[in-house]
Parts: C-alpha cells; structure tokens; sequence
C-alpha cells in the first residue's frame, strides 16, 4: 500500500496527467480493503491442518458456520436497525 501510494504521484505524472497528491484517506482507504479479506482468512487459519486437510472436508466443516455467519450478518442490522448506530454495523 505505502509503495503503491508512493509511486501514484510519479506515474501520473510521467504519463503527463499532471500531479497529484496522495494522503491519509487514500492510505486508510487502501488498507481497510486489504485487511477485510484476510481478516476473514484469521478465523480459518487455526482450523485448517496444513497439507493434511482435504479443500471437501475444510468445506464440510466450516459450511455451517459460514451460512449462520451469513445470515446473523444480513438479519442483525436489519432487525436492530433503530437501536444501533450506523458505524456499529460498519
């Protein structure tokens, strides 16, 4: 993230799109959408045994959970929408 906010300015400007001023919402607009994903994968990590693990069997396993994640996402906001606030459900 740092190297691509880096060198940004400096292609834009070798293309002769002018300059431009990379700052802090990009950083931290780079780095939510690259943690999200593998925040997700830290819950899978510890359940997974490494090269003795089927893709199937990990499926089978972690199918029920996924689906009740799932929903519980989908539902909870929806139902608790007037007694939470909007950066709680963010």
């Amino acid at each position: 993230v740092v190297l691509l906010g880096t060198l940004l300015p400096l292609v834009h400007k070798q293309l002769g799109l002018g300059s431009i001023s990379i700052g802090e919402p990009f950083f931290n607009t780079m780095f939510t959408w690259l943690m999200a994903p593998l925040a997700l994968l830290l819950g899978i990590g510890p359940l997974v045994r490494w090269r003795r693990d089927e893709p199937r069997k990990l499926w089978r396993r972690l199918g029920v959970a996924l689906l009740v994640t799932l929903v519980l996402s989908i539902l909870l906001p929806w139902l608790l929408q007037d007694s939470i606030a909007g950066m709680t459900v963010v």
